[in-house]
């Protein structure tokens, strides 16, 4: 099943579990192919954004050394069109933020993605935000095709096209364009997700300068229309700074909402992890399951009930 976000609980095995790929590793194999990177992008048409971008962003130069081997997460040009269309167009120099997130500096077949996956590492990616590197994870359902989760949570990304050889390393096409956190405006990172529910209530509205906080209602929370504002602050509030006692805070639509951080370690509730709790006119707090979801003008926290003002 497709899920729109992390789930709280995966978020922190990530930080407390997971193990970065630095200095060695790799594939048992190596590059095969008789053209370099940039040379494989540069004969076939159907790569022209990518290969635009990654000039952008100073990478193409890199992608056409010798070398023991790199990895490309390749998008098509339609993958680059249909996300374009979903968040309303991607300037150039968005394209070029974020495009180091599909290159890692080592060479992972197909099989070497798998083995990943078994032994729960993630690749560092060239893309980095105020010194932080980005990691990819993957995951493989039931020996089938493998699958991305990227920076903003999103799990069905899936690699329809594996190991396309190159002198310098390998290719892999991705059926969507990779996004890290931190490049996207907060309405842009939901618009992103085409399983969201509550992604299609978003407006131009918070691609604004911010700080935003949105709480987004998961899928199984909405039933009706939801009044995006009613789920919005006009302040970035990062999980490191929910409050530790009920505070008000003003939402876009002008109506209250009190914020409660959860316990530490968090309590969980018939499997559901409370991270933080929001109340609103109901007996019922919702409560904040996934947390800190970075864009450009603030941050998106995941929320299991549509607030009710």
């Amino acid at each position: 099943m497709k899920r729109l976000f992390l789930k709280a609980a995966g978020v922190a095995a990530a930080g407390a579990l997971l193990k970065a790929c630095g200095g060695g590793g790799g594939s048992s194999s190596g590059p095969t192919g008789s053209l370099t990177l940039l040379q494989v992008l540069q004969q076939e048409g159907r790569f022209s954004t990518l290969l635009t971008a990654l000039q952008d962003a100073g990478l193409a130069d890199r992608l056409g050394q010798a070398g023991a081997g790199q990895t490309l997460f390749a998008p098509t040009n339609d993958a680059f069109d249909m996300l374009s269309q979903r968040v309303g167009g991607l300037s150039a120099q968005k394209l070029a933020e974020l495009i180091g997130f599909h290159v890692v500096p080592k060479f992972f077949s197909a099989a070497g993605l798998r083995t990943l996956a078994a032994e729960g590492k993630t690749p560092e990616t060239l893309y980095s935000h105020l010194g932080n590197t980005a990691v990819l994870i993957f995951v493989v359902d039931n020996n089938g095709p493998l699958s991305i989760w990227d920076g903003i949570g999103r799990t069905s990304i899936t690699i329809p096209e594996t190991d396309v050889p190159a002198s310098n390393g390998v290719l892999h096409v991705v059926s969507d364009v990779l996004l890290p956190r931190y490049v996207l405006t907060v309405s842009q990172m939901l618009r992103a997700n085409t399983d969201s529910l509550f992604a299609a209530s978003m407006s131009a509205e918070l691609d604004g300068a911010g700080p935003y906080t949105v709480f987004a209602p998961s899928n199984d929370a909405i039933t009706g229309a939801v009044n995006v504002r009613d789920h919005v602050l006009a302040v970035q509030i990062g999980s490191d700074d929910f409050p530790p006692a009920s505070t008000a805070y003003r939402t876009l639509s002008g109506r209250t909402t009190r914020l409660t951080k959860g316990a530490v370690p968090p309590q969980v509730i018939n499997g559901t992890t409370v991270l933080a709790t929001l109340a609103d006119s109901t007996p019922v707090q919702a409560i904040v399951t996934d947390v800190d979801f970075f864009g450009s003008n603030g941050v998106i926290h995941v929320i299991n009930k549509v607030l009710m003002p």
